[in-house]
């Protein structure tokens, strides 16, 4: 009997019931949880069943899956903007509290819009919003936890997702029109394609197309690709739709503009659905290839109807454009942005897009352009686009058809299931349009193997350390959906998402479960349970400390302010340190430019004081590193403070990181700086902030570490209990770096603090 019990849950019923049951548990518990008497528990409770970034619901179908936004107005806005359902009503000086409660410049307050680090850790601002008093201890008084616990499905993840990436893009080496690519150990697909290359040269010498309009280009092509990918993966029998949506770090798979090319997360999806993507990929090559041999002929969009694009004043331009494409480049608005422009820019449209390519794949639309599905995507965007008498640009589509990849799964409808059946990698006729040869294609199969066993592996783990926290659930619901949920973790599993998605879910439970256990009473007590770690590394030379921020982005300035305030005193605006950027993540220059005072850009790595550097930078241009990559003291000398993003480094990156800087003879204080948000939670996506972890000689600044760390806290006003509970849950989990991961190579019978 027990043997039988342990059997995986993966199809039919059995399934379908275990995930209801799943969902009804995390629904009823919430309605618990919002009547709280613990304010801590109720604020954080509306995070249930739905995650900070948002996606349109257009397409979200039966998968039910926490990342689709209840409203359509509530989708793709990120939790770092005001826009965002979270706090688009907090307008004005109460507007002024919240962006307080992580910065102390007044005078910058204003200065910056909400996705440069305004917008608090939303636990922090849940519980605000409940109008209470907030307090928080310095970071000296904070409590202090010790810990060491592996990070190991935090590495698992990083490595699948990387090595997923490099599979799709060693797969479509040979494409001349896409050109894919997977970088720096960054866990995402980059496509890039440059529309212009495509535009005679007289019309790009005439109208002088700028890269706006190639990257509304690109974005016009990412909601196709969605479209069609979506609908490949409905043809091989999968249940997960690819969504448009910002955070790269998601469980389930996303994709993004990001300028001339975007990323394709195909989150911890299993390798059949990597096969999507190769086939997918190659039928956009072939297609790119019909709409560039289609660019001969008159374009068919119409220009004189009511409203039509003959109203604009740049009507004459948009008469003389040959073809579909010279059109869409062709300035359309009286400021002079590009018709390609105008019709990309709203979430709606592009839903339209997606959803026009996806029926179109699917066989549901008739494709009689000569110019292909590209083709036809692009004029029946067009042709949405109104320009009214008072020059005002719009395009206006009320309504989007939705889909439901699951609902079309005919294979399963039939009795039977594809993915459950290609876990091994094994995809029934993936290399038939492929014209792969066969040594390439045993190359393909031998990665499709080792990326199998990689996700069994990534799973089992995942199930053993579920399980176990589920044996310590307070409440004997939570514990009963959690156990039964764990059998439906498994590669077999064509609803892999929504298993993962719930399992999220109940860890969140569980960690507001144990919160019940506390003080319901909140004044005086907000951000006094941030941990401070203080690990012995006196073996190598260095000691360690550790301080949670509000998001990413504040790590990044905190810390560079207190490099500045600490290292170099002497600092002035007449007499600034310079400061090097070695691919940073692509808002940093601009903000610390702005916001650390005393300090310069400099283009010069051999006499830099400072460097920022994202040791797996997200390459949008298609250029990826070449070589082996110089050691961080060779190419900084003079560099006393480092500061390395570390957003999507695995634990022993940093450890190489940290023994470079061991042996660097001028550094004296190492920053390890990441955006816990991304891929520190196992993609739940539900508690933005950042992570500062300093490390110091104990012959150089060593002495000087808790005041560093210190200049550091004083930055953000510290953040909501729940933030530090949910964090330590993915730490149980094994899904968040610690310090002791990161040197346990060097450091042997050591008590760390994470």
């Amino acid at each position: 009997m027990r043997a039988h019990l342990e059997m995986p849950v993966t199809i039919g019923a059995p399934l379908a019931k275990t995930l209801i049951d799943a969902g009804a548990h995390i629904s009823a518990r919430r309605d618990v949880f919002a009547v709280s008497a613990n304010d801590h528990v109720r604020s954080a409770s509306a995070m249930l069943n739905r995650t900070l970034c948002l996606a349109s619901s257009f397409n979200a179908g039966s998968s039910g899956l926490a990342i689709f936004a209840g409203q359509q107005t509530h989708a793709g806005h990120y939790s770092r903007s005001f826009d965002h359902d979270l706090v688009s009503s907090i307008k004005g000086t109460a507007k002024e509290a919240v962006q307080g409660l992580v910065v102390t410049d007044t005078a910058k307050k204003k200065s910056y819009p909400a996705n440069l680090g305004q917008v608090p850790n939303a636990s922090t601002l849940l519980l605000h919003k409940l109008g209470k008093s907030f307090t928080a201890l310095s970071v000296g008084e904070r409590s202090q936890a010790i810990s060491a616990e592996t990070s190991k499905l935090y590495d698992a993840s990083l490595k699948y997702r990387s090595n997923t990436a490099k599979y799709v893009a060693g797969e479509l080496r040979g494409l001349t029109m896409l050109q894919v690519g997977a970088y720096n150990d960054y866990p995402a697909v980059m496509v890039n394609f440059d529309a212009r290359t495509l535009l005679s040269k007289d019309f790009i010498k005439t109208s002088k197309a700028p890269d706006a309009g190639r990257n509304s280009f690109t974005e016009f092509l990412m909601s196709h690709y969605l479209g069609l990918v979506n609908a490949e993966a409905a043809q091989m029998g999968l249940h997960t739709a690819m969504v448009e949506r910002s955070s790269f770090g998601h469980a389930a798979p996303s994709a993004a503009a990001t300028a001339g090319s975007f990323r394709l997360n195909l989150g911890m999806m299993p390798p059949v659905y990597a096969e999507a993507h190769v086939r997918a990929l190659k039928k956009l090559e072939q297609e790119l290839r019909t709409f560039q041999n289609s660019l001969d002929q008159r374009h068919d969009v119409v220009l004189d109807k009511i409203n039509g694009l003959c109203n604009s004043k740049h009507e004459p331009g948009l008469r003389a454009a040959n073809n579909i494409l010279e059109l869409a480049f062709t300035r359309v608005e009286s400021t002079g942005k590009r018709l390609i422009y105008s019709a990309v820019r709203t979430l709606n449209t592009k839903n339209f897009i997606d959803s026009g390519s996806f029926h179109m794949h699917r066989g549901a639309a008739e494709v009689v352009t000569p110019g292909g599905p590209i083709h036809a995507s692009l004029k029946a965007l067009l042709d949405q686009v109104a320009v009214a008498e008072d020059q005002s640009v719009s395009t206006r589509i009320e309504d989007v058809p939705s889909y439901d990849i699951a609902a079309e799964d005919t294979a399963a409808a039939a009795g039977t299931t594809p993915a459950a059946s290609q876990d091994t990698g094994a995809t029934p006729a993936a290399s038939q349009d492929t014209g792969a040869t066969p040594a390439a294609s045993q190359d393909a199969g031998a990665g499709r193997d080792a990326l199998a066993a990689e996700y069994g592996q990534y799973l089992s783990d995942f199930r053993t350390n579920f399980k176990n926290i589920a044996g310590s659930a307070r409440d004997d619901g939570t514990r009963t959906q959690m156990s039964k949920l764990a059998l439906t973790l498994d590669p077999a599993n064509a609803d892999i998402a929504r298993s993962l998605d719930l399992a999220n879910q109940l860890l969140m439970i569980h960690t507001l479960e144990k919160m019940e256990a506390l003080s319901p009473h909140t004044e005086g007590g907000y951000g006094s349970d941030s941990d401070v770690e203080i690990p012995d590394t006196q073996g190598v030379g260095m000691r360690g400390k550790k301080v949670i921020t509000h998001n990413g982005m504040r790590s990044l300035i905190a810390s560079t302010q207190s490099a500045v305030k600490i290292l170099f005193p002497d600092a002035t605006d007449a007499k600034p340190k310079s400061i090097a950027y070695d691919r940073p993540y692509y808002e940093t220059e601009e903000v610390i430019g702005d916001e650390v005072k005393s300090v310069t850009a400099s283009q010069e790595y051999a006499t830099a004081d400072i460097f920022i550097k994202d040791i797996n930078a997200c390459v949008n241009n298609g250029q990826g590193p070449t070589g082996q990559a110089p050691e961080l003291a060779a190419q900084f000398p003079q560099a006393k403070a480092w500061i390395i993003d570390t957003t999507s480094a695995t634990t022993k990156q940093m450890h190489d990181v940290l023994m470079q800087f061991k042996n660097a003879g001028m550094a004296e204080a190492l920053y390890l700086v990441s955006s816990g948000l991304k891929n520190e939670q196992g993609g739940a996506d539900r508690n933005n902030y950042g992570t500062v972890r300093l490390f110091c000689k104990t012959e150089g600044a060593g002495g000087q570490l808790s005041e560093i760390l210190g200049a550091i806290g004083e930055t953000d006003r510290g953040l909501a209990p729940f933030a530090h509970e949910y964090r330590r849950t993915m730490k149980a989990m094994g899904m968040a770096p610690t310090n002791h991961s990161i040197v346990m190579a060097d450091v042997a019978d050591t008590d760390m603090e994470t």
